[in-house]
């Protein structure tokens, strides 16, 4: 990675020193919603790791999530003087860049995008675990469906196009609404992505028999009475075990942002920003769902 990005690329963007400026303080004045800041500032935010290292939409996505749930924080902190805004917030982001690196490699994450596989260990992950991880339970998809009807619209829509298998094609005539897009165009971009997301299916299938054949192996070697640290075979085993199972975790039938963007022709930040707020809300109401369904969890 280049980490030598040149400041005067950030000071490109439109940030009006007296503007952003105002917008703080009637913030802290209580006069208008933290969302305010955050959509002035969030085209410098999402392109940061492009301009600084080089880095990919999906890393830009990745980032942008990072921010959203830290800069509140960051932004009470700041206090108006005469010194531009801009050169306090370049500070903030180069080292909120270097953290994010940090938490990405530490958690043994790749820099790249939202949509990576779950950890069904999550609650927000709930849905993928239920429709990826076994075999599909109708009655849990209902309820989740239920669950997301109760969402904004337009979030709704981006919420159930990223996890794919709940958006139907009836939902194409309401996208179609909400987002002001001619239907005979979106439904031929929305086919060309259902046979993508068919093939990754596919892909995946074909992995995970591919993995069970390779733990069956290790853990057959493993539970044998011989020395595994000088057992090639067990070695070779585990190696493979541990390769399939990467390739697995690294492998999605779930939209990416850049997909989502194109098929509604909204901006990607303004599709990631949607899907953080989607996925707030979605994790909230399943935590609730969750309760009422295991009362024991309320102890």
């Amino acid at each position: 990675m280049n980490y030598s990005g040149s400041s005067s690329l950030f000071y490109n963007h439109n940030i009006d020193d007296e503007e952003i400026k105002t917008i703080i303080s009637e913030h802290k004045q209580g006069k208008c919603e933290f969302n305010k800041v955050t959509e002035y500032l969030a085209p410098l935010i999402y392109s940061f790791p492009k301009l600084f290292s080089s880095m990919d939409e999906d890393s830009c996505g990745s980032f942008f999530e990072y921010m959203l749930t830290r800069i509140e924080k960051m932004i009470s902190s700041y206090t108006i003087t005469k010194v531009k805004f801009i050169s306090w917030f370049i500070i903030v982001l180069r080292r909120s860049f270097y953290n994010w690196v940090k938490y990405e490699t530490s958690n043994d994450k790749y820099l790249l995008s939202l949509n990576k596989p779950v950890n069904k260990d999550i609650q927000t992950e709930l849905i993928n675990f239920i429709v990826y991880e076994q075999e599909p339970v109708d009655e849990q998809k209902i309820e989740i469906r239920k669950i997301m009807d109760t969402l904004p619209d337009n979030i709704k829509i981006i919420v159930r196009l990223h996890y794919f298998d709940f958006f139907s094609d009836s939902d194409i005539i309401q996208a179609s609404k909400i987002f002001k897009l001619d239907i005979n165009n979106l439904l031929y971009k929305y086919n060309k992505i259902k046979n993508a997301v068919l093939y990754r299916k596919n892909d995946i299938f074909s992995l995970q028999e591919k993995l069970a054949i390779a733990y069956e192996k290790y853990e057959k070697l493993k539970s044998s009475n011989q020395k595994l640290n000088n057992n090639q075979d067990f070695v070779k085993a585990k190696k493979k075990y541990l390769k399939r199972l990467n390739e697995l975790k690294s492998s999605f039938t779930t939209l990416t942002n850049k997909e989502i963007s194109e098929l509604l022709n909204i901006d990607i930040r303004k599709i990631a920003n949607l899907l953080f707020r989607g996925r707030k809300m979605l994790e909230e109401k399943l935590n609730k769902y969750q309760k009422v369904d295991n009362p024991q969890e309320k102890k």
